[in-house]
């Protein structure tokens, strides 16, 4: 049975979590959370992949265009499209199997 999501972690969250344990001020946090992010995205998006180390990777992955019949019988179609997909590495996997009980597939 999959563990219930009881709430949500946000950037904010993060930058108060990550003030508190390294004594660093909120709005220098903040800042520096944001420019790393944003130099993560632009990177993926540059290169197709980036990875974090003992966290996990993450690449683009695309779809190829659809075609089909709704059931009323009228065509339907969908461009090709593409999404990022993250492959959280061994080590936090582990951790997901031991907190849930379930393994953790990628």
């Amino acid at each position: 049975m999959a563990p219930v999501i009881e709430g949500n972690f946000d950037l904010y969250e993060l930058v108060e979590l990550t003030a508190a344990d390294t004594n660093i001020p909120k709005h220098d946090v903040r800042a520096a959370l944001k420019v790393a992010l944003n130099i993560l995205k632009t990177k993926i998006v540059e290169l197709g992949y980036a990875e974090l180390d003992g966290f996990g990777s993450f690449h683009i992955r695309e779809f190829a265009p659809e075609y089909g019949k709704l059931p009323n019988g009228e065509p339907y179609s969908v461009g090709k499209r593409a999404t990022v997909d993250f492959n959280p590495f061994k080590r936090f996997r582990d951790e997901i199997q031991d907190k849930t009980g379930e393994p953790a597939i990628l």
